[in-house]
């Protein structure tokens, strides 16, 4: 396992871990909730969802051209969860989660 974890690292530059103990209905929720998410136009998604600098969208880069980051200020905290769906009008994206 630790050997194809390494290998997959240094081929992609990342890797994608399973734990039996979360349903896979959930990894794959994430997955498309993050899809729709980097999907958003490009204005939407600049716009500055935390107050430290270089901690809001980052992409567009010419080192990392595929590489994009969106930072929630207090992910742990719903008022952080909710001040970030709120900034990115995604009110009608998250119909599953109730806050």
């Amino acid at each position: 396992m630790a050997v194809s974890l390494c290998y997959g690292y240094a081929a992609a530059f990342c890797f994608y871990a399973l734990w039996d103990k979360v349903p896979l209905e959930v990894y794959n929720s994430v997955f498309t909730l993050m899809e729709e998410l980097l999907d958003l136009p490009l204005e939407t998604k600049k716009q500055e969802t935390i107050d430290k600098p270089y901690n809001s969208y980052y992409g567009e880069s010419t080192f990392l051209p595929l590489y994009e980051s969106l930072g929630i200020d207090d992910p742990l905290i719903i008022e952080g969860v909710k001040k970030f769906i709120k900034i990115m009008c995604l009110q009608d994206m998250i119909v599953s989660v109730k806050l």
